[in-house]
C-alpha cells in the first residue's frame, strides 16, 4: 500500500463516475446544471470559477456563470438566488467566496435553497450535518471523507484530531466524523495542546495555513495525516505538513500539491449530480 495518497488519481475516478451518471441522466432528458455566482474581480476567485466551469463541462454538466460588479447590493444578489431557486432546470447554486465585505455572507448563503446548496455552506446544510442527516457537504470536508473511504481507512472508534476550526472544513468535518463513530478533538490553534493530541491520534487533519508545521516528532507511528494547507513559499505551494519529515513514520499522508486539492472540484461535481438525480426522481 502506498504511503502517499494520490488525490489526483482519486479525483479522476470520482469524475469518471460523475461523467457516467451525467450520461445516464442526459439519456433520460435531465441535463445537470450548475449556476455559479461571482462578485467582484478577485483574480484567484475568477481563476477558480473558470476551473470549476471547465471541469463541469468535461463531465457533461452545464455550468452558467453570473458575474457581478463589486458594489452590487445584497438585495440584488438575493433576488438572483431566489430566481435560481425557482428555476426548475437549475440543480446547484454556488456563490464563490470570499465576497465583498459590504455584503452579509451569512445572508447570501442562507438565501440558497437547501435542495440546491451543492457547496454545503448554508446554515441549513451545516445544521443537517450536525443532526447526522447530510445532504450536501462543504467540498473540503467531503473530500476528506472521500479520501478516508477510498483508502480503506477506518473511522469508527479512531482517535481523530482536526487542527483548525474553520466553517468550511474543521467544524463540519468534526461532525461528519463523529457521525461515523470517530472520537474527535478539534484544536483551533497550533499550540501545545495540538501537539499533545497529535502525538496520540490515529488520524490528523491539518488546516492551519502554517508551512511545514507538522513534523515527524509530532505524530504517532502508523497514523494517517491529511494536509489541507495551501501555502506559498519561494513561489512554490507547500502544505502544513513537512512530508519529508513524517513519511517514514506514518502509514499514509496526503501531499501538497496533489492531495486534497484536486478532490475539491470532484466532490462539488458529485454533489451537482446528486441534486440532478433528485430532480430526475421528482419528474419520474
Amino acid at each position: 500500500m502506498d504511503t502517499i495518497i494520490n488525490g489526483r488519481d482519486l479525483a479522476l475516478k470520482i469524475k469518471e463516475d460523475v461523467s457516467n451518471s451525467v450520461r445516464s441522466l442526459r439519456g433520460s432528458g435531465i441535463i445537470p446544471r450548475l449556476s455559479l455566482i461571482i462578485i467582484g474581480k478577485d483574480e484567484s476567485s475568477l481563476r477558480y470559477v473558470e476551473l470549476k466551469v471547465k471541469e463541469a463541462e468535461k463531465v457533461g454538466i452545464f455550468a452558467l456563470v453570473h458575474s457581478f460588479h463589486g458594489d452590487i447590493t445584497l438585495s440584488e444578489v438575493c433576488d438572483l438566488i431566489n430566481e435560481l431557486n425557482q428555476d426548475k432546470k437549475t440543480d446547484g447554486i454556488l456563490v464563490q467566496l470570499p465576497i465583498p465585505s459590504h455584503l452579509d455572507e451569512l445572508m447570501v448563503v442562507s438565501a440558497i435553497s437547501p435542495a440546491k446548496d451543492v457547496d454545503g455552506l448554508s446554515p441549513t446544510s451545516l445544521g443537517r450535518i450536525t443532526m447526522g442527516e447530510e445532504l450536501y457537504t462543504p467540498a473540503a470536508a467531503g473530500a476528506v471523507i472521500e479520501i478516508l473511504n477510498h483508502s480503506n481507512i477506518t473511522i469508527h472508534g479512531k482517535k481523530i484530531l482536526i487542527g483548525g476550526g474553520s466553517r468550511i472544513l474543521g467544524l463540519p468535518l468534526a461532525n461528519m466524523l463523529i457521525n461515523r463513530g470517530g472520537i474527535v478533538t478539534v484544536a483551533p490553534s497550533a499550540n501545545d495542546s495540538f501537539v499533545n493530541y497529535s502525538k496520540v491520534s490515529d488520524i490528523v487533519i491539518v488546516d492551519f495555513g502554517i508551512p511545514k508545521l507538522v513534523k515527524g516528532r509530532m505524530v504517532a507511528r502508523d497514523s494517517v495525516i491529511i494536509d489541507s494547507g495551501n501555502n506559498y513559499v519561494n513561489g512554490k505551494v507547500v502544505g502544513d505538513v513537512d512530508i519529508d519529515d513524517v513519511i517514514q513514520k506514518v502509514s499514509m499522508v496526503t501531499p501538497v500539491p496533489g492531495g486534497l486539492g484536486p478532490m475539491l472540484i470532484a466532490v462539488l461535481l458529485k454533489s451537482v449530480v446528486k441534486a440532478a438525480k433528485m430532480r430526475s426522481l421528482e419528474h419520474s
